[in-house]
């Protein structure tokens, strides 16, 4: 998929992103309950359009979830994305479909199932679609 039109957000230290990390932890305790956190929080400071994109991998039988949450980012959107056959290609097999600052891919017990009999390589993206600032985000596996 060709690139955000706002382009990447500046990747951040998560230590740096409190006023982010703090509220997307409470959003854990709800969204991703009996859930493992995949990997490290991802933080970035964002400009309106822009993404920050996160490797991961999709393995047989998990279900995922993704949780943001923007500060001073009046919608931020969460997309996870699986990779083609295609080398460098990528397709969208879910999307958040909240509105507001927190984004909740597949939470609440609704986490996004792999569907094939193997894995695939994927990145999830978060991204501020309306407003600038901080946002943080993980990746919950079960």
């Amino acid at each position: 998929a060709p690139p955000a039109a706002g382009g990447a957000a500046t990747p951040i230290d998560p230590n740096l992103a409190s006023a982010a990390t703090v509220p997307l932890a409470a959003l854990a305790m709800s969204d991703a309950q009996g859930m493992q956190r995949e990997g490290n929080v991802a933080a970035g400071q964002f400009q309106e359009g822009q993404a920050l994109e996160v490797p991961m991998q999709f393995a047989v039988g998990k279900c995922y979830t993704v949780l943001a949450v923007g500060v001073g980012i009046a919608e931020t959107d969460i997309s996870l994305m699986a990779a083609t056959p295609i080398p460098g290609q990528f397709q969208e097999v879910a999307r958040d479909n909240g509105t507001g600052a927190q984004a909740s891919l597949g939470g609440k017990g609704n986490c996004y199932k792999w569907p094939w009999p193997v894995g695939a390589q994927g990145k999830y993206v978060i991204k501020a679609t309306r407003g600038a600032g901080v946002a943080a985000g993980a990746l919950y596996v079960k």
